[in-house]
């Protein structure tokens, strides 16, 4: 598949017993309950949280206090990296499709201002 930072396996590189699956529940609450992004696929706007924003969804529900460190979308800066990996910049993701970044930016603003979460890199 196109745009993953790594070739996808086809076989399995740990145990089986290492392997643990995401309840689908937790991305469509991050989608349509924190991000309010429709579920219709015909709309043509960006309907999918990206793995942080899913990741902080789960840590939210299993942990007393969530501290978030490298989360900032700096939309204003195109040239920033999006992930601490691979070459893909804040203008890529801006265009993007697939995630809406803004939304997701205010989800996390909102967040960190009702102290749900603890912001290590000052959003």
């Amino acid at each position: 598949p196109r745009g993953f930072w790594k070739k996808v396996p086809t076989e399995l590189q740990f145990p089986a017993s290492r392997i643990r699956i995401l309840n689908p529940a937790f991305v469509r609450e991050a989608a349509t309950e924190f991000l309010n992004i429709s579920s219709d696929t015909k709309s043509g706007k960006a309907k999918n949280p990206t793995t942080g924003v899913i990741a902080i969804t789960l840590a939210l529900h299993l942990c007393d206090e969530v501290h978030l460190a490298g989360f900032g979308y700096e939309v204003n800066s195109p040239g920033s990296p999006v992930h601490y990996y691979g070459q893909d910049t804040m203008s890529s993701i801006i265009k993007s499709t697939y995630h809406n970044i803004t939304i997701e930016r205010t989800f996390l603003r909102k967040l960190k201002e009702g102290e749900a979460i603890v912001d290590l890199t000052q959003l």
